[in-house]
């Protein structure tokens, strides 16, 4: 079996996540134009999830990100939503 090159993986990883991206943000954008009330309910209980309480915001945060990298799911290498997030 071939070694893999660590620039074009790396170059394919990027190039995942940001189509990634671009359905995400496409699916929000038409979800909202419908006025889902069902996105609706899970956009106000991802607000109040990661809103500051017991603990600041930036560490459910990077709880999060820590679970998305841990969290093998098929065509997914870890670190993707949530890393989308950060600035």
């Amino acid at each position: 079996m071939p070694e893999e090159n660590p620039m074009e993986a790396a170059t394919q990883r990027r190039e995942t996540l940001e189509s990634l991206t671009r359905t995400r943000q496409w699916a929000h954008q038409t979800l909202l134009k419908h006025g889902s009330q069902v996105y609706q309910a899970f956009l106000d209980l991802e607000h109040a999830a990661f809103a500051d309480g017991a603990l600041p915001k930036k560490t459910k945060e990077l709880i999060a990100i820590g679970i998305d990298a841990l969290s093998p799911r098929r065509g997914h290498d870890g670190v993707g939503w949530e890393s989308s997030r950060l600035p």
